[in-house]
């Protein structure tokens, strides 16, 4: 799965297999910025003025998620029973970092931690399991969950944290 711009057609959004690429028209407007599948047969997509789709490939059917935010999401992880949205607030406007929950069709926002910077955006999403979840975002900003609730573990020095992913072995932050 590919997701990308909206150049006025609706978003760009594209499955490949080995017959090649298809796009699904979303009938949506706005930037798509992350894909993520919970499982094989689902993708959930996340963008611009908190734009959150799932797509079940088996029922072809695309369901939007009511978000209750217009921030741009930039980033979805998760397990099939609990996925992650991230996001915030493109300048020049000015508004919280979205920390979302999605648990089937009910979308939640999440209590941010404690210290966490006014203003920065959550660029993505990555975990390991349900209660090891790791989030990035703006002036070094890394969170993690433990199943339980979220911290804040600042990457002191670091300016942008844009993307991370790992192994299930360990997390790799770029």
């Amino acid at each position: 799965w590919a997701v990308g711009a909206d150049k006025g057609a609706g978003p760009v959004v594209l499955h490949g297999d080995s017959e090649g690429w298809t796009r699904l028209v979303t009938g949506t407007t706005g930037d798509l910025w992350w894909v993520f599948g919970p499982t094989p047969s689902e993708v959930i997509m996340v963008g611009e003025g908190g734009t959150a789709l799932r797509y079940d490939q088996e029922a072809d059917l695309l369901t939007p998620l009511d978000t209750g935010t217009d921030a741009t999401l930039f980033g979805v992880w998760g397990t099939p029973e609990r996925l992650w949205a991230v996001g915030g607030t493109l300048p020049p406007d000015d508004g919280p970092p979205v920390l979302l929950r999605i648990e089937g069709e009910t979308v939640t926002h999440e209590p941010l931690p404690a210290g966490l910077p006014d203003g920065v955006m959550l660029f993505k999403v990555w975990g390991t399991s349900a209660d090891d979840v790791w989030v990035i975002g703006e002036q070094g900003v890394q969170c993690h969950f433990d199943g339980e609730g979220w911290s804040y573990l600042p990457v002191e020095g670091a300016p942008r944290l844009v993307t991370l992913h790992g192994d299930g072995q360990g997390l790799r932050v770029v």
